[in-house]
């Protein structure tokens, strides 16, 4: 376990999957801690897929692949640190045997953290070593703990946003978009919007949001200019909610399988270095 702190802020990351354990903030926790009966993860970066492939596989230049589960295996590498000053970490991953059967690339994956006040910039440089261009998905899973529980929290967007997901069905993107609440800047936090699922917000405005609590004792902006696409999603019963900054989306209804056609996805040139950055202030 590696920590970095400031005055204000102590996060710690583990060497496996260069994930979060924990986000402290004047010596509170704001990040979700896991649970082994909901969900035991805490912050997985997810890499080189975002939620699953139809299936379990996909192809590429006539040849079929299978990774099976959700996210990829970024968040089963181990990283080793790379850089590492007090208040910044660089931590790096690299392709290995078991990777190049599911995903035929050499790659370099650096995640840094890096705090500055009360705020934690992460980034995300991913290194295409192949001599092929290369296809990837990249994002930010990060949970943060509800003291209180869900009902007691909203999200507040900067921008009027009309709060339609995107649906799933039969674990594919279907060509359906359904209003969970009125237009609106704020999304009030609710068991029932998870009747709908993962709430996958691809036509937002916003690139930003504030996880706030009602009565102003605390509040969280997430920041994604980077990441084209945000998802919110959580376990009814639960105090935690996962606000996520994807760069990638599920297969789509009739897919076709092949990676090179899949919706949102990142091309690498050979010897390329694609950066995404996004950013946790803790307000109060």
């Amino acid at each position: 376990m590696i920590a970095i702190h400031n005055d204000l802020l102590r996060v710690t990351v583990a060497e496996k999957g260069a994930e979060m354990q924990s986000i402290r903030f004047r010596g509170q926790e704001y990040l979700w801690q896991g649970h082994p009966d909901a969900w035991d993860e805490r912050a997985p970066v997810l890499f080189p897929i975002c939620s699953r492939l139809h299936e379990g596989r996909y192809i590429l230049n006539g040849k079929e692949y299978h990774m099976e589960g959700p996210h990829g295996f970024g968040r089963f590498l181990d990283f080793e640190v790379e850089y590492h000053d007090g208040t910044s970490l660089v931590m790096l991953a690299t392709d290995n045997a078991e990777t190049r059967k599911v995903f035929p690339f050499a790659f370099d994956l650096r995640i840094s953290y890096q705090l500055k006040g009360n705020t934690i910039k992460i980034g995300y440089d991913v290194l295409n070593k192949s001599e092929d261009t290369m296809y990837f998905s990249i994002g930010a899973h990060e949970g943060y703990a509800l003291p209180g529980g869900l009902t007691d929290y909203k999200l507040v967007f900067p921008k009027t946003e009309t709060f339609e997901t995107h649906r799933m069905g039969g674990g594919v993107l279907i060509d359906r978009w359904d209003k969970v609440q009125p237009e609106g800047n704020v999304l009030e936090l609710k068991p029932e919007l998870m009747d709908y699922g993962t709430l996958i917000f691809d036509k937002s405005l916003s690139k930003s949001c504030v996880l706030a609590r009602k009565d102003g004792s605390r509040a969280i902006r997430v920041n994604y200019e980077d990441f084209k696409y945000f998802l919110v999603w959580t376990i009814p019963g639960w105090d935690f909610v996962c606000l996520e900054p994807w760069c990638g989306l599920p297969d789509e209804e009739g897919t076709d399988h092949d990676i090179t056609h899949k919706t949102g996805i990142i091309r690498a040139w050979p010897n390329e270095t694609v950066s995404r950055f996004h950013s946790i202030e803790i307000l109060a």
